[in-house]
Protein backbone atom coordinates (compact mmCIF):
# COMPACT_ATOMS: atom_id res chain seq x y z
CA UNK A 1 0.00 0.00 0.00
CA UNK A 2 0.88 3.59 -0.68
CA UNK A 3 0.95 6.46 1.92
CA UNK A 4 1.53 9.88 2.62
CA UNK A 5 4.62 9.56 5.03
CA UNK A 6 3.20 12.37 7.38
CA UNK A 7 0.40 9.71 8.09
CA UNK A 8 2.34 6.94 9.00
CA UNK A 9 1.48 6.58 12.37
CA UNK A 10 -2.12 6.53 11.66
CA UNK A 11 -1.70 4.02 9.31
CA UNK A 12 0.00 1.58 11.44
CA UNK A 13 -2.74 2.15 13.82
CA UNK A 14 -5.61 1.26 11.51
CA UNK A 15 -3.51 -1.78 10.04
CA UNK A 16 -3.17 -2.92 13.82
CA UNK A 17 -7.10 -2.02 14.35
CA UNK A 18 -8.06 -4.48 11.50
CA UNK A 19 -6.23 -7.56 12.26
CA UNK A 20 -3.01 -6.45 9.77
CA UNK A 21 0.57 -6.20 11.20
CA UNK A 22 3.43 -3.86 8.77
CA UNK A 23 6.27 -6.45 7.76
CA UNK A 24 8.19 -4.75 4.75
CA UNK A 25 8.24 -0.88 4.74
CA UNK A 26 10.02 1.76 2.61
CA UNK A 27 9.67 6.13 2.53
CA UNK A 28 9.73 7.31 -1.31
CA UNK A 29 11.76 10.34 -1.18
CA UNK A 30 11.70 12.80 -4.61
CA UNK A 31 15.14 13.62 -4.20
CA UNK A 32 17.94 13.12 -1.88
CA UNK A 33 17.81 15.75 0.23
CA UNK A 34 14.57 16.27 0.32
CA UNK A 35 11.73 14.83 3.03
CA UNK A 36 10.52 11.73 2.52
CA UNK A 37 6.58 11.86 0.75
CA UNK A 38 5.59 8.60 0.76
CA UNK A 39 5.76 5.17 2.56
CA UNK A 40 4.91 1.81 1.09
CA UNK A 41 4.02 -0.96 3.04
CA UNK A 42 3.28 -4.64 2.93
CA UNK A 43 1.36 -6.48 5.63
CA UNK A 44 0.04 -9.49 6.42
CA UNK A 45 -2.65 -10.49 8.24
CA UNK A 46 -2.72 -11.26 11.70
CA UNK A 47 1.42 -11.61 11.99
CA UNK A 48 3.68 -11.21 15.15
CA UNK A 49 5.24 -7.44 15.12
CA UNK A 50 8.61 -7.46 12.59
CA UNK A 51 9.11 -4.62 11.04
CA UNK A 52 11.73 -4.31 8.01
CA UNK A 53 12.36 -0.74 7.06
CA UNK A 54 14.20 -0.85 3.53
CA UNK A 55 16.68 1.34 2.14
CA UNK A 56 14.85 4.64 0.69
CA UNK A 57 13.09 4.91 -2.75
CA UNK A 58 14.67 8.24 -4.31
CA UNK A 59 12.58 8.74 -7.70
CA UNK A 60 15.07 12.02 -8.87
CA UNK A 61 18.96 12.04 -9.24
CA UNK A 62 20.29 15.67 -9.18
CA UNK A 63 20.08 16.93 -12.47
CA UNK A 64 16.72 16.21 -11.93
CA UNK A 65 16.46 12.96 -14.52
CA UNK A 66 14.95 9.27 -13.10
CA UNK A 67 17.13 7.26 -10.77
CA UNK A 68 18.63 3.79 -12.08
CA UNK A 69 15.98 2.28 -9.45
CA UNK A 70 13.07 4.44 -11.04
CA UNK A 71 13.76 3.65 -14.09
CA UNK A 72 14.27 -0.22 -13.86
CA UNK A 73 10.75 -0.05 -11.72
CA UNK A 74 9.25 1.27 -14.99
CA UNK A 75 11.49 -1.87 -17.00
CA UNK A 76 9.77 -3.77 -15.16
CA UNK A 77 5.78 -2.92 -15.09
CA UNK A 78 6.53 -2.99 -18.86
CA UNK A 79 7.95 -6.54 -19.12
CA UNK A 80 7.55 -8.35 -14.94
CA UNK A 81 10.91 -10.54 -14.39
CA UNK A 82 9.87 -14.40 -13.98
CA UNK A 83 8.13 -14.67 -10.46
CA UNK A 84 7.03 -11.69 -10.62
CA UNK A 85 8.82 -10.02 -7.97
CA UNK A 86 8.14 -6.65 -6.51
CA UNK A 87 10.78 -4.01 -7.38
CA UNK A 88 9.26 -1.65 -5.22
CA UNK A 89 9.58 -3.41 -2.03
CA UNK A 90 12.72 -5.03 -2.70
CA UNK A 91 14.97 -2.87 -1.86
CA UNK A 92 18.61 -3.91 -0.34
Amino acid sequence: MIYPAFRLIDLIEQLRENGLEPKLMRIVFSKVNSEGKLVLVSCSKGGRSALKVLSPLFIYQDKGEYSHEVQEIYRWVGSPPPGGANPLLLGD
